[in-house]
């Protein structure tokens, strides 16, 4: 785990609130961070404007995306799943389990 993360988690702590709920926040007052929180977890960050035009439904059907609440999209020219809350387990287990989605 990178130092940005055990300070992420530690500020966290001291607020008495989840990781994710404490990312959650910092990404509502400053959108603008999304790249420096995605990348020490190990996520590519995908600006909002960027998703409008390139779905991918032939790679997960739609009933499926909206199950997982997933959104299949080419991000530079690659498939990518976007993650509607990329901090619930569930959808990292259902996407680690599937090794076409891997």
């Amino acid at each position: 785990m990178s130092e940005q993360t055990h300070q992420w988690q530690a500020l966290a702590a001291q607020r008495g609130i989840s990781l994710s709920r404490y990312l959650l926040e910092v990404l509502e007052q400053a959108p603008d961070q999304l790249a420096t929180i995605a990348r020490p977890l190990g996520l590519r960050a995908i600006a909002p404007q960027q998703l409008s035009e390139h779905w991918r439904f032939d790679l997960l059907a739609l009933p499926l995306a909206l199950i997982h609440n997933v959104l299949p999209v080419d991000h530079e020219g690659e498939p990518c799943l976007v993650l509607g809350d990329p901090f619930t387990l569930a959808s990292r287990y259902w996407l680690q389990s599937s090794a076409t989605l891997r």
